[in-house]
């Protein structure tokens, strides 16, 4: 698959965009935008290490003042010296001693996080991607993996019907991918996902995965659609048969040995 350099992702989903740019290993800008927001998704050698969001609830200093970790005053206060100095305001929040130094590496943490995952859950929306070297070098970056931001984003969508549309037929039979190349790695399943991931052997239908599944319907749901949308899962197109073949085998242990 080839990414054309904007659309839309209606057509164009999130997890597949970033599915290619990470196995493509490309760096550069990925920026989202609907209505008045705009979010930028920043990527190095295909890793995202930072995002930032135009839109004003997303700044560091309302969130700290929706958590309560900064007084209005203290937030107005860094918002004139913002204006007056051009510094960041987290800069100006540790400077006044509103925050300590490692408050304003977690809080920036999670405000890129938030960010990134915020992405999921837009049905639509129009995406540009600018390859090329990144504007700026930020101190603070990302140490998470693409896999678990799909995944993470994933379980953000809470639209039955929505995911429901976006996986196979429930008729449809499910197997390990036969090119574990294609496998995101470091991925932090839980003990009850990676009991699930054992149910896939290439013979269960989706349905069939449902009735034995340990997770909820949803919790389900949004496995079945993270799977194969970083293709860790396929659907088998031939008919299941008793056994597998070696080169089966093969691969689902060498799956298995990455993920479970």
């Amino acid at each position: 698959m080839d990414l054309l350099p904007s659309g839309r992702l209606r057509t164009a989903k999130l997890p597949i965009l970033l599915r290619y740019l990470h196995r493509s290993k490309k760096t550069g800008v990925l920026a989202v935008h609907r209505n008045d927001q705009e979010r930028s998704i920043y990527l190095k050698g295909g890793d995202i290490i930072f995002a930032t969001s135009k839109y004003e609830d997303d700044r560091l200093g309302e969130m700290l003042l929706k958590a309560g970790r900064i007084t209005l005053e203290q937030y107005e206060t860094s918002v004139s010296l913002l204006k007056i100095t051009g510094k960041r305001q987290g800069t100006i929040l540790v400077e006044q001693g509103y925050i300590t130094p490692k408050e304003l590496f977690t809080t920036v943490l999670s405000q890129v996080k938030e960010i990134i995952l915020s992405l999921f859950t837009w049905i639509d929306g129009e995406y540009q991607f600018v390859e090329g070297n990144l504007p700026t070098d930020e101190v603070i970056t990302l140490k998470m993996s693409t896999g678990n931001f799909i995944l993470d984003g994933i379980k953000r969508i809470t639209d039955w019907t929505r995911l429901s549309k976006e996986i196979p037929p429930w008729d449809s039979v499910l197997q390990m991918g036969t090119n574990p190349t294609n496998l995101f790695q470091q991925i932090h399943f839980t003990s009850q996902e990676r009991d699930f991931l054992k149910t896939i052997d290439g013979k269960r239908t989706v349905r069939d995965l449902f009735k034995n599944s340990p997770l909820t319907p949803l919790g389900t749901l949004q496995m079945i659609h993270f799977l194969l949308s970083v293709d860790i899962v396929e659907v088998r197109t031939e008919t299941p048969v008793s056994s597998e073949t070696k080169d089966q085998t093969r691969d689902r242990a060498e799956v298995e040995e990455v993920i479970l």
